[in-house]
């Protein structure tokens, strides 16, 4: 999250939550409830609501009725809001979540009070506060359908030594053309750096 107006979301296990990080104009890390003020509607998703996206924005929108956000979370426009009684848009807003930065990494803690993050981690910790987390911006990731034993693929794989002799018959053209650029270091998860998700 370099950029202005970059954001991502997570959706913590067990629907514990739905959260939005986001960098806003000033540069600072924002997270909040990925919920509306106004009926409580999921604000942040692109293909599903049920899963995690990434991007870029001026503000969010929420597709029920219109309400807008910005990258801090705070009501920006409120549809029809002369037809509101006594509406005070400056308290409406994205519930906020605690959101701390550290060595390129962002924290968030659900808790009301949380302790800070600095006291938590701790002295040894914070030695490693320099290190230049940010260079490490390589990833790779894909996702690939499979009708077989999902095990034996998966081993395959990440035996780097059988995927060029595998028949072209047992594998589709998309897996056949990505064996073609294969290398012993290749992963079968999506992994990312702090600086690139």
């Amino acid at each position: 999250m370099r950029r202005a107006g970059s954001y991502f979301t997570r959706e913590l296990p067990g629907r514990l939550a739905s959260i939005v990080v986001a960098r806003s104009r000033d540069g600072k890390a924002n997270a909040f409830h990925n919920v509306c003020a106004h009926r409580g509607n999921k604000v942040v998703w692109q293909e599903h609501p049920g899963e995690e996206s990434k991007g870029f924005c001026r503000e969010f929108h929420c597709k029920y009725h219109g309400w807008r956000y910005g990258l801090d979370g705070q009501a920006t426009h409120v549809t029809n809001e002369q037809e509101f009684f006594d509406l005070d848009k400056s308290r409406l807003r994205m519930p906020r979540v605690h959101c701390e930065e550290f060595a390129g990494f962002v924290f968030v803690n659900l808790a009301e009070d949380p302790v800070p993050l600095r006291t938590f981690l701790g002295d040894r910790l914070l030695e490693v506060e320099e290190y230049p987390f940010e260079l490490m911006t390589q990833r790779y990731g894909f996702r690939s359908r499979i009708r077989g034993n999902w095990k034996l693929a998966v081993d395959s794989v990440c035996e780097w030594y059988h995927p060029p002799y595998v028949p072209p018959a047992s594998s589709t053209r998309t897996s056949a053309r990505r064996r073609s650029w294969c290398r012993p270091w290749t992963r079968t998860t999506t992994t990312c750096s702090p600086r690139t998700c």
